[in-house]
């Protein structure tokens, strides 16, 4: 399912969270996996721009495997922005006001996109991306993200 394009879909199953559930995989709280999700669209609508963090060589890699296979994201993947022993702060009340944010975020990529059609915002992991290669990355990261939380199998 392509959930930039279904966002009633991932709004109705972000809203089954009420904040208690366990992961089947890492740290994150369900809040925290939603404002990691805002936090990664940001990176690709302008708000939060990103320098690269990996060799070229590996980011191509990875960059290759994710947007153009059909390879989901392994669980426990561990990404060198974030630390791998605790959380981040939480930025938002409630999981209700974290999942509005994420909404306006991906509002925003969509007219970003529009407005600089020739853009190719930083990935961190990634590096350059075209707007086609962040539609992928984005539904891949956040179907991996659903099944943390089985909210999809």
């Amino acid at each position: 399912m392509n959930f930039l394009e279904n966002k009633t879909e991932l709004k109705n199953l972000l809203k089954k969270l009420d904040g208690k559930e366990k992961p089947e995989f890492g740290l994150m709280t369900p809040q925290h996996m939603i404002e990691h999700l805002a936090l990664s669209v940001k990176f690709s609508n302008g708000k939060s721009p990103q320098k690269l963090v990996l060799q070229t060589e590996m980011a191509e890699k990875i960059k290759l495997y994710i947007t153009q296979t059909e390879n989901e994201m392994k669980p426990g993947f561990k990404t060198p922005i974030l630390p791998t022993d605790k959380l981040l702060d939480l930025n938002f009340e409630n999981i209700e006001e974290a999942i509005n944010n994420l909404f306006t975020e991906i509002k925003d990529f969509e007219q970003f996109k529009k407005k600089y059609p020739n853009a190719k915002p930083i990935n961190p992991v990634m590096g350059e991306m075209q707007w086609g290669d962040w539609a992928i990355f984005h539904n891949k990261h956040i179907r991996h993200h659903l099944k943390q939380f089985k909210l999809i199998e």
